[in-house]
């Protein structure tokens, strides 16, 4: 017999408790060492031993019979327990009643017949099931730790391994694969036993589970029908049909497959956590492997029926837009579990798993669950067999997997994701459907990151070769991002062009379409000076939306069209707690709105800060326009508050960017700010360079309320740029070195900076990361980013280093 480890506590409780009233109870879920304890128990007591296993004879015949048989057998007219309290009194006999699950109570009452005291025998009695009410002292045992290289769990695991023929040296030599094996138990004895004896099989190389040995799936499989056995029959038909999950799941999910109120799967849950079958966790519940793998197996009398419910059951929960969010929040989680159940099957039917993973993927988005379309598309890309035919089926998972990190990391890390796609499809005509979807969304990525010229020949090769084919739908989209990247490079008449063949070709049967072609009509229609046009159409988006981004940016184009009119719209209220960590385009999209709220209202000191906040995340996460808008929000916003320095850094570095990209509009925009804020060497020549681009655009400037009238002098005194500032309707190199020189101060580098910045910055020179100068300030994260921002920005310094160096040159202050 194995060593029993890591007992001792429970041993010594139990001998004390024989030792005193001459019985115990051993209660605890199956396979965690009731039977070795109860043995080890009887071997400190007695020489003499009587074991009757309970579990394999309570199907066959009564107990108490088989136990008046073992101790010498009935008189004539004599009842079992009159029969057992005469042949166990004073014996030094230890009677181990073992595996009593299903008829506990009725052995407690035979047991308690039997003599208690020092000269009469010992009872021990072991069930998974806690008995009734009784006076027999109650053991409770529970799971080996496995918290490290020295837990009990891992020395048991070890003496298993050894007895099982495995290598010692081969075990020390892989550490790794030691703790996984062990962590992967739980701490639970059996199935230590269980990963020890498959360790040994195979070498410890592989821990495949699909290579797991036969016998010892045989152990696994006895125990689980002993706890099955004890449990009622709604318990046991949800832990068959939980094996069509990964092992993890929520309650929301265990009630959808069994089709019963959460209240009582609650109920069903609990009794299965008692057996050990499933676990607690932070997030739900989840059953450890080797059970998991035998619920799974458990399911091939009923698969079908189990899989085909769960499957339409998640499918109608992504089909249908605004469904409570509890339930919707397990739709993608539930994905990957049932592609291990298709795949466990042989089916192979990958085109089934995709179109699940597309649905299932769009309700994420539309509920802004990006981190949760990861996780998703992640788990299928993991579980798809790897065979050549399944190439397209991989480069479709990795393109959709671009577009949820467009919604998490930001478009380049989309883009090195298509990458990925285009390499998986491999040599394939360009014309087919799937490689120009990768090479649009490529492009359009592209286009958003600050390279809208060198994504407009792309998106419209693509829109032609779309057409030539017939698919509607990809080149709507394509012509659709082109009009975007055409009107961020000033080429309006064609961006209009674009925009116009979406809206009239997608129609009235493609309405999400068309409110995309529309949303880019309106934001032509603004700069073109047409601001009714652009209302209208905000007010047609935000009333009737095909879903929640669409009305957010119905919002903010009426926002941007008549600011002193819908600034108090509530979609520009305060921000709950967890909207300024909303990186996404719609985040973005509200903050903007509410820092243009914030200087309509007359708060600007609150609008700078948040429209900063904006220009810092957008610029982490490369969305270059809405960085732009930020900055130029933030220019305003510091000129309104009389901070003169902060309004030209904000209004230089928004020029910078905008000329690097070719953001034309939004170099006009810029030159403008400089002008008002009287920044640079030239402010009245800056205006006029604006008023030239935007008229070589046939452009006009946005409408900003919040901004006093220009000063006249600047207006009337403005001169022609020189020849050599606007090449080909963009502002040269030359151009934005003449505005972007900051102009010189006779005062240190600190005397820019505001009090609060300036003690970030000496934090920053003492060598203090972020999180350390927000310990010491009492502040948070984003204020010291933002702080920082403003400093880099005054002293024209574009990181810590290059400030630490201004400030060390400067001297004493």
């Amino acid at each position: 017999m194995v060593q029993l480890v890591a007992r001792d506590d429970e041993q010594g409780r139990g001998l004390a408790s024989l030792r005193a009233v001459g019985r115990v109870v051993v209660v605890g879920p199956g396979g965690i060492g009731k039977t070795s304890l109860a043995r080890e128990l009887a071997a400190s007591l007695s020489d003499e031993r009587l074991v009757v296993e309970a579990d394999r004879v309570a199907r066959t015949r009564a107990i108490e019979s088989l136990v008046v048989d073992l101790v010498g057998g009935p008189r004539p007219g004599d009842d079992a327990a009159d029969v057992l309290a005469s042949r166990t009194g004073r014996r030094k006999l230890v009677l181990v009643l073992d595996g009593a699950d299903g008829i506990v109570d009725q052995v407690l009452a035979l047991a308690t017949a039997v003599p208690a005291g020092p000269d009469g025998p010992w009872v021990v009695v072991t069930s998974r099931v806690q008995p009734g009410p009784t006076n027999w002292p109650i053991l409770r045992l529970g799971p080996l730790p496995a918290d490290g290289s020295d837990s009990p769990a891992a020395a048991l695991f070890r003496e298993r391994f050894a007895a099982a023929g495995g290598d010692l040296e081969l075990l020390a030599a892989a550490p790794e694969q030691h703790q996984r094996m062990v962590g992967e138990t739980a701490g639970v004895p059996l199935a230590i036993e269980v990963a020890a004896a498959r360790a040994a099989v195979l070498g410890f190389h592989d821990l495949d589970p699909a290579a797991a040995v036969a016998g010892t799936r045989d152990v696994v499989a006895d125990s689980l029908a002993r706890s099955l056995d004890a449990l009622p029959d709604d318990a046991v038909a949800l832990f068959d049909a939980l094996g069509t999950t990964s092992g993890r799941f929520p309650v929301t999910l265990a009630a959808a497959l069994v089709d019963h109120p959460r209240s009582r799967v609650e109920g069903m849950l609990a009794t299965l956590a008692r057996h050990s079958l499933v676990q607690v966790t932070p997030d739900g519940f989840a059953m450890l492997p080797p059970i998991h793998r035998q619920a799974w197996r458990r399911l091939d009398v009923q698969r079908g029926r189990v899989v085909a419910r769960h499957r339409d059951w998640c499918l109608d929960r992504a089909r249908v837009p605004g469904t409570e969010a509890e339930a919707r929040s397990l739709v993608a989680l539930d994905l990957d579990l049932w592609l291990a159940v298709e795949r466990a099957l042989g089916t192979e039917d990958v085109a089934a798993a995709c179109a699940m993973v597309e649905a299932l993927d769009d309700a994420y988005r539309m509920t802004g669950q990006h981190r949760r379309r990861v996780e998703l598309i992640t788990a299928t890309l993991d579980r798809l067999p790897g065979e050549a035919r399944f190439r397209r089926d991989r480069a479709g998972l990795l393109r959709w997997l671009a577009l949820a990190h467009d919604d998490t990391d930001g478009p380049s890390a989309a883009v090195g994701w298509l990458d990925r796609a285009t390499a998986a499809l491999g040599e394939i005509a360009e014309d087919d459907p799937l490689s120009m979807a990768i090479r649009r969304n490529r492009a359009s990525f592209r286009a958003v990151a600050g390279d809208p010229a060198g994504a407009v020949d792309v998106l419209l090769e693509v829109a032609d070769r779309s057409a030539s084919t017939g698919d509607l739908d990809a080149e709507l989209h394509a012509r659709r991002f082109a009009a975007n990247a055409l009107l961020e490079l000033g080429r309006l008449d064609e961006a209009g062009t674009q925009a116009g063949l979406v809206v009239n070709r997608a129609g009235p049967t493609r309405p999400a379409l068309r409110q995309l072609g529309l949303d880019s009509r309106a934001m032509i229609a603004l700069e073109l000076g047409d601001r009714a046009g652009c209302e209208a159409i905000g007010r047609r988006l935000a009333t009737t939306p095909t879903d929640g981004s669409r009305r957010l940016d119905g919002e903010y184009l009426m926002l941007v069209a008549d600011p002193a009119v819908h600034a108090d719209r509530p979609a520009w209220s305060t921000p709950g707690p967890d909207r300024r960590d909303d990186v996404t385009a719609t985040g973005i999209l509200a903050e903007l709105g509410r820092a243009t709220r914030l200087l309509v209202t007359g708060d600007p000191t609150r609008a700078l800060a948040v429209a900063t906040d904006v220009a810092v995340t957008a610029e982490g996460w490369e969305v270059v326009w809405a960085m732009l808008d930020a900055l130029l929000l933030a220019g305003d916003a510091a000129d309104l508050s009389g901070d003169a320095v902060q309004a030209a850094a904000c209004h230089r570095h928004a020029l910078v960017v905008a000329a690097q990209r070719g953001y034309v509009l939004r170099v006009a925009d810029a030159l403008d700010g400089l002008a008002r804020a009287r920044a640079g060497p030239d402010p009245r020549r800056a205006a006029a360079t604006a008023a030239v681009l935007r008229r070589n655009c046939g452009a006009v400037a946005r409408p900003r309320p919040w901004l006093p009238r220009p000063d006249p002098a600047i207006v009337r005194g403005g001169t022609a740029p020189a020849p050599a500032w606007i090449v080909a309707g963009q502002l040269s190199a030359d151009g934005v070195a003449h505005f972007a020189s900051p102009q010189a101060t006779p005062h240190g580098p600190l005397d820019m900076l505001s009090p609060a910045e300036r003690r970030v910055v000496a934090l920053v020179v003492d060598g203090c990361t972020n999180r350390e100068i927000g310990e010491r300030l009492h502040i948070g994260r984003r204020t010291v980013e933002t702080h920082l921002l403003h400093a880099f920005q005054k002293l024209d310094v574009s990181n810590r280093t290059q400030l630490a160096i201004v400030i060390a040159t400067a001297g004493p202050d």
